[in-house]
């Protein structure tokens, strides 16, 4: 008896150590600040964003065997909603848009990137050396100065306007100042740079380009 049940302990163990990928869908800022999402688990790939005449949606695939064939295709409507967490990065939807941005960092602001290019670095089955991945869907970089505030597009390298748009942003919020001179027309990896620096905390090791 030990021995059967040392063996179903042996096959068992990698399957529960296995760790399950999570989805959660917030359509209100309240549902977030209250943890009431849509909680979806399973084990998730990126299969791309389709665009049809009204809604747009991301795909992901539940890969886990025996789940039934009608809950294998997962879609995330960002439009109206607030946010989601994936595997607990939170990714908050643009102002009256479609397009998702991962939080990735907070301090004295928040500060966000691509959306799309962290969903497919989360679920990439590649390590992460291997992931580098572009992506033109919405801009680059945001930030903004509460949780549940504007969600700004930091001006980038090559941006038309950026200049004016980097002293804009001096003008309307001088206690960033310093960041937005050390990140202005930035490119990978100074905005990054600028942003541990200011905010004092590493990023998340995941690299875009």
């Amino acid at each position: 008896m030990k021995n059967i049940l040392g063996f179903l302990l042996l096959f068992l163990f990698p399957i529960l150590l296995q760790a399950q990928d999570s989805l959660v869908l917030y359509q209100t800022f309240e549902d977030y600040q209250q943890n009431k999402g849509e909680l979806k688990t399973g084990d998730f790939i990126y299969r791309g964003v389709t665009s049809p005449f009204r809604k747009r949606y991301i795909t992901l695939i539940d890969k886990t065997p025996d789940i039934p064939k009608d809950q294998k295709k997962i879609k995330i409507y960002p439009k109206g909603m607030w946010g989601f967490k994936l595997n607990n990065a939170l990714f908050r939807i643009k102002d009256k848009s479609d397009v998702p941005y991962c939080l990735l960092s907070t301090g004295k602001f928040f500060y966000y990137e691509n959306g799309l290019v962290h969903i497919k670095i989360l679920l990439s089955r590649k390590p992460i050396n291997e992931a580098h991945i572009v992506d033109t869907w919405g801009g680059v970089a945001y930030f903004s100065t509460e949780i549940n505030s504007k969600l700004i597009l930091l001006p980038g390298f090559g941006q038309i306007g950026g200049s004016r748009s980097n002293n804009k942003l001096i003008h309307k919020y001088p206690a960033l100042k310093e960041f937005f001179t050390c990140a202005k027309g930035y490119r990978y990896p100074k905005l990054r740079n600028c942003v541990e620096k200011f905010n004092g905390e590493k990023l998340p090791d995941r690299e875009v380009y």
